[in-house]
């Protein structure tokens, strides 16, 4: 494995000095040095042009090196199929390189299988999912989760995420919500898993039901690289099952994310309360959130402010009151209007909950707030 990432590290991107049938004829070649100056030199090619290598057939070349002898063309072979994958899928696809990768899974060398994985999120997410399912293979795929190298445990979850957004059920049906909680509980910090159950959690609410992904979540919270994935499972979570939240114990913790340096991380820690305080009000303000999320409304990112607003404005059903020692400090910040003017207009649209420093539902929110 060190040896295949010191060999693609090595590699440039200047254009070859000869054309591509000299290289073909060199990838016949017996010495495994000259195939993989060849398979390199060809790879350089794709990337400068992969729409007319593919007329000339390049993806049927960079297939027919995975079962390459030489460790090294069988890397660039992956490498080849991930950037022709980008912008010709479709080529790919029709010449077999989802049987060919999908094969490579079992493979008996890690990199391999983890390399392989890689390629196929890439397929799956530019629309080849439904052939990889159709394949029979996602039992396997979930597989991976369980696989003794921790590089390939780490890649799984980008492929099942990547199949989940365009069948989730099938995933669901494959066992993956429950090995990717597996993942969880065995204390693997990984952020393609909380990536992989937001999405399924996004088209099946119900999925994650009696899983425990509240409780395997919030440990995660302690690593800062996988907070912003840990929340975004969170706040998907409380939008459809609140309860699971409370009683999973997130309140606390996620009170404690709405001074995190990341601004993504806290608005969506002020939306998560938002949802909860829908169904459960009197829990978030029993927590003593309000202080903290007055003290939002002055937070330098628009989307934060108002999803700290919205989730005031919740609170406010639940207990008139809770707002008026803050009246003078609201009022000191011209917030008051706003406060008085809400009519509960907030997109519930999140699909763009990723764009949280552009501002787009903020626009349209600000637009309603004073109607």
């Amino acid at each position: 494995m060190e040896f295949m990432q010191g060999a693609r590290l090595s590699r440039g991107r200047s254009k070859p000095s000869v054309g591509l049938p000299e290289l073909l004829d060199s990838m016949a070649a017996r010495d495994g040095w000259t195939r993989r100056d060849a398979s390199e030199q060809i790879l350089t090619l794709a990337y400068f042009n992969s729409a007319q290598l593919v007329e000339a057939g390049i993806h049927h070349v960079f297939i027919k090196m995975l079962n390459d002898q030489d460790d090294y063309v069988r890397d660039v072979g992956i490498d080849g199929i991930k950037c022709l994958a980008y912008e010709q899928c479709e080529a790919v696809i029709e010449a077999g390189a989802v049987k060919v990768l999908l094969g490579l899974l079992d493979d008996e060398k890690p990199w391999v299988r983890m390399l392989a994985a890689s390629a196929l999120r890439i397929i799956a997410k530019k629309g080849g999912a439904p052939v990889i399912v159709g394949a029979g293979a996602l039992p396997t795929i979930v597989g991976l989760l369980d696989d003794p190298d921790p590089d390939v445990r780490r890649a799984a979850p980008g492929l099942i995420d990547s199949v989940a957004e365009h069948d989730t059920p099938a995933v669901v049906r494959a066992g993956g919500v429950r090995a990717l909680c597996g993942l969880l509980e065995r204390e693997e910090p990984c952020g393609g898993a909380f990536s992989a159950l937001t999405t399924i959690a996004e088209r099946d609410a119900s999925a994650l039901e009696g899983m425990g992904a509240v409780g395997l979540a919030l440990p995660f919270l302690g690593f800062r690289d996988l907070r912003g994935g840990v929340i975004s499972l969170l706040t998907v979570m409380a939008r459809t099952e609140p309860v699971s939240l409370v009683e999973g114990g997130a309140l606390g913790p996620v009170l404690g994310l709405l001074d995190d340096g990341d601004s993504i991380v806290r608005g969506r820690a002020a939306r998560t309360l938002g949802h909860i305080a829908e169904i459960h009000g009197s829990a978030v303000i029993d927590q003593d959130a309000v202080p903290a999320l007055v003290a939002l409304l002055e937070d330098r990112d628009a989307p934060v402010r108002e999803a700290a607003l919205h989730t005031l404005m919740e609170l406010r059903e639940w207990d008139h009151a809770v707002l008026d020692q803050y009246s003078m400090e609201l009022a000191a910040h011209s917030h008051l209007d706003l406060l008085a003017g809400y009519r509960g207009a907030y997109d519930r649209q999140e699909s763009q909950e990723g764009q949280s420093t552009s501002g787009g539902h903020s626009l349209r929110f600000r637009g309603e707030l004073l109607k």
